[in-house]
């Protein structure tokens, strides 16, 4: 459940409640109240990809605004680092889009040893793909 989120990630027990809310709005995990209910993921952590992790805790539409002037700018009026901006968002972008949470999880050494049955339990879910 979250103590055992919080125990492993060392997140504040109240952010990490508003993080999974969050999460849960966006169907990425289930929560289940009562005995042996917590949280769990909604997909298999190969289907989530940081890109939904992230819009589902922050605008990323609002990415799009100049890193300068903090307002859209475009090709037809460009801020001075508009070009570089635009490669730097997008690949960070693709970053976030190519990454999925399974990948981050397996062999994590913070996972392996603070849960390694859920390290375990990751790495069969995205063996049988």
């Amino acid at each position: 459940g979250g103590g055992r989120i919080v125990q492993i990630t060392g997140s504040p027990r109240n952010y990490l409640g508003k993080l999974l809310l969050q999460l849960s709005r966006r169907g990425l995990v289930e929560s289940r109240k009562g005995l042996g209910g917590g949280f769990r993921l909604a997909q298999r952590p190969d289907q989530i990809c940081l890109l939904d992790v992230i819009a589902a805790i922050e605008d990323v539409s609002r990415w799009t605004e100049c890193a300068l002037a903090g307002r859209p700018c475009s090709e037809a009026t460009p801020c001075m680092v508009h070009t570089r901006w635009i490669r730097a968002r997008e690949a960070f972008l693709a970053f976030l889009r190519e990454t999925n949470i399974a990948e981050l999880a397996v062999n994590h050494p913070k996972i392996d040893q603070s849960a390694p049955e859920l390290s375990r339990e990751i790495r069969a879910l995205t063996s049988r793909s």
